[in-house]
């Protein structure tokens, strides 16, 4: 790639050396100091770097600097030719209902101001294009139908976006942040600069470290500027339509009625309680640590419940020391 000397350094194609000497002696200080922010170091240093080449493009004299040229317009044709067939594919898109709406041309126009082309460029693109007019009754929710989707994200952010969020158990970025969906935007800068740093300084890397850095670096990308911020706001109203068509869809085709019929299937007599024995026997017998319940007394042998007789006085009770002794007999 050839880098376009006259934008970096601010002045016309056509200037003359004189005017790309004092441009270039203005610019280099700004790119030492550029050095020492960290955010733009890189950048600044290759600059600094590429000035040697700079000079033996634009100043050692015309031959050199005609080549440069020739191959700076090739390069700038070729990537106005890529926008074109970008632009161009986006036109066939919108038109493929039969012709474009007011609408239609209109988000073309803003999507050609993006790329760095003119409307006079869309105009000859679309010129033979019929434009269609709103209509009311059955038309119109065709028209409806076959317009292009809504501007969210796509499918594959959506996927790292939720999976990261179930991992932590959060809703969506502003519950991981813990900031309301009205929240300015510099709260929410500062917010994930916070946590970030946070989890930055733990050494240990986990699972959960690195959720989180994933969810913030998503909320940075998605709620920091105003237009990502609305097509983040719209992504989240098209998953819960979608959630709830999907439990409507669940709810009409019967399989709310089909899950209760086989849970009540699975557990019969869950409602139903479980038989009970009286006495404390019967509860000791049912303890855990019991192998086999406790054969049942005998009214004949004496001091048993049936026993008759003066004298015959039991104590029945579970030994302190051996949980779930049978009985401690004390006979009067």
């Amino acid at each position: 790639m050839v880098p376009d000397y006259y934008a970096r350094l601010g002045v016309d194609p056509g200037a003359d050396p004189a005017e790309i000497e004092a441009a270039l002696k203005q610019q280099q200080p700004v790119w030492s100091m550029g050095t020492r922010n960290p955010k733009t170091r890189h950048t600044n240093q290759l600059y600094l770097d590429e000035v040697p080449a700079l000079r033996r493009a634009l100043l050692s004299g015309p031959e050199p600097r005609a080549a440069y040229d020739a191959e700076l317009a090739a390069v700038q044709i070729a990537e106005r030719e890529q926008k074109l067939d970008e632009l161009q594919r986006r036109v066939r898109l919108r038109a493929a209902k039969g012709g474009l709406m007011t609408a239609d041309r209109t988000l073309l126009r803003d999507e050609a101001a993006r790329i760095g082309l003119d409307g006079d460029v869309l105009d000859r693109l679309t010129r033979l294009i019929p434009t269609l007019t709103t209509t009311t009754g059955p038309a119109d929710v065709e028209e409806l139908d076959d317009d292009p989707p809504a501007d969210v994200l796509d499918p594959s952010t959506r996927r790292q976006i939720r999976g990261a969020l179930e991992h932590l158990g959060r809703r969506d970025l502003y519950d991981a942040l813990g900031l309301f969906r009205d929240a300015p935007a510099s709260i929410i800068t500062a917010r994930a600069d916070e946590e970030r740093q946070r989890w930055m300084r733990k050494a240990q890397v986990t699972a959960e470290k690195t959720a989180w850095l994933e969810i913030i670096a998503h909320a940075q990308s998605h709620l920091t500027s105003p237009r990502a911020r609305a097509r983040y706001d719209r992504t989240l109203l098209l998953e819960a339509e979608e959630s709830f068509d999907a439990v409507t869809v669940f709810a009409l085709q019967g399989g709310l009625r089909r899950a209760l019929a086989s849970w009540s299937v699975s557990t019969p007599g869950r409602a139903q309680p479980l038989p009970q024995e009286p006495g404390h026997r019967g509860r000791l017998a049912r303890r855990p640590g019991r192998s086999e319940p406790l054969p049942a007394r005998r009214p004949d042998r004496p001091g048993d419940a049936g026993a008759e007789g003066p004298g015959a006085a039991f104590l029945d009770a579970p030994s302190a020391g051996r949980p779930g002794a049978a009985h401690l007999r004390c006979h009067a």
